[in-house]
């Protein structure tokens, strides 16, 4: 059978809204969301501002628009899947509940795009926490693990997601 692919992901001004949005859910005191919510002017207005803020809504945008960019257009979607949590974990743009962020992100993705994730919330959680302990390991060793496929972690992930992704209709 032929894996199908998402494609391509939605302009970075709509990723960069739905996923604050979906952070601000699981991490409502985050002071981050306001900053990363604004409109590219207003944006601007706020990091020439340079306030108490600015340094981590700048490092968080940059991460944010590195996942975005890096997204694997065109592989299967159980590789797109797994390449965005895997992203979302390994870029850590929020204080907070970034593979939460994550895994909802790439739910909404497949199913908006035509696809079904045959997994539960609680095996998402699951997989979440199998995920943060690797890349937990990698950070205390002193590396900090990049966006990329290719590592241990994206093959679980592939694998994991493989056969729970699946074209609907």
């Amino acid at each position: 059978m032929t894996q199908q692919s998402v494609f391509h992901l939605e302009p970075f001004a709509r990723f960069l809204h739905r996923v604050v949005e979906l952070n601000r859910l699981h991490s409502p005191e985050d002071p981050l969301h306001d900053a990363l919510g604004l409109d590219n002017s207003a944006w601007h207005d706020f990091v020439e501002a340079a306030g108490p803020d600015v340094d981590a809504a700048v490092a968080a945008r940059r991460e944010l628009a590195a996942i975005h960019e890096h997204f694997p257009e065109g592989a299967p979607a159980h590789e797109q899947a797994a390449y965005l949590v895997r992203a979302f974990g390994a870029a850590r743009p929020f204080a907070e509940a970034n593979h939460r962020t994550g895994w909802d992100y790439t739910s909404e993705l497949l199913e908006h795009n035509g696809f079904e994730l045959m997994a539960s919330v609680d095996e998402g959680r699951s997989l979440g926490n199998e995920v943060w302990a690797q890349l937990r390991a990698a950070y205390q060793d002193g590396v900090r693990p990049d966006l990329g496929s290719g590592d241990d972690v994206s093959s679980y992930l592939s694998a994991w997601f493989k056969p729970r992704v699946a074209k609907t209709g």
